[in-house]
């Protein structure tokens, strides 16, 4: 993934529009850049986007803004949270570039105040788009097993197996003859011994 965040143009109009001030500007863009890629939702507060500013003292002006932004249907967090620390963030209408959702985007305001992540196909994207696979969005995109090389190698037929059983249980057959046979010829040759040095040879 190529280390850049996307951000819709249409914001610099609202921008010069005076409907962002600078400093909502400035929360709006660090949101993207924070947000997490596959699901365009940021878990932070107003308290670590200040530290992130370089201003801690700036947590009250942060917190205006991310409530003026909410206000104005820009991003949706759950009300009375922040407290006790970091909660969840949605940009509202952005487009995940990575995961299962690529090929949708984030309505943050589809249930309102409850705050939960809606994805909707992008409208106009092509079957040969960037986000989209065969003309489906990639939300109904199957997830593709991975397999690993020892699971792909093919098994041993049966009946090879059994030849290879066959093969060694013939081999384990002659071992312990062979091993018979040797034991009965040192016999032999010892008693064969024997009867030299004793004259019955």
């Amino acid at each position: 993934m190529d280390a850049y965040t996307p951000i819709r143009n249409g914001i610099l109009d609202h921008l010069q529009l005076g409907r962002l001030t600078p400093l909502e500007f400035g929360v709006y863009v660090l949101l993207h850049l924070r947000a997490n890629w596959s699901t365009g939702v940021c878990s932070t507060c107003a308290l670590t986007l200040a530290c992130q500013f370089g201003d801690s003292t700036s947590k009250r002006q942060i917190q205006d803004a991310l409530a003026r932004l909410r206000r104005k249907g820009y991003i949706n967090y759950p009300k009375g949270v922040g407290s006790r620390g970091g909660y969840d963030v949605l940009i509202h209408k952005y487009e995940p570039r990575q995961g299962r959702l690529c090929g949708t985007r984030l309505d943050a305001w589809k249930h309102g105040p409850l705050c939960k992540p809606e994805y909707e196909p992008v409208d106009g994207e092509s079957a040969d788009g960037r986000w989209s696979v065969e003309g489906r969005s990639a939300e109904s995109r199957p997830i593709q097993e991975v397999r690993t090389e020892e699971a792909e190698e093919p098994k041993e037929p049966k009946e090879t197996a059994g030849k290879e059983e066959s093969r060694e249980g013939r081999r384990s057959d002659k071992t312990p003859s062979s091993e018979k046979m040797l034991d009965t010829d040192t016999y032999l040759g010892f008693a064969n011994r024997c009867l030299k040095r004793s004259g019955f040879a």
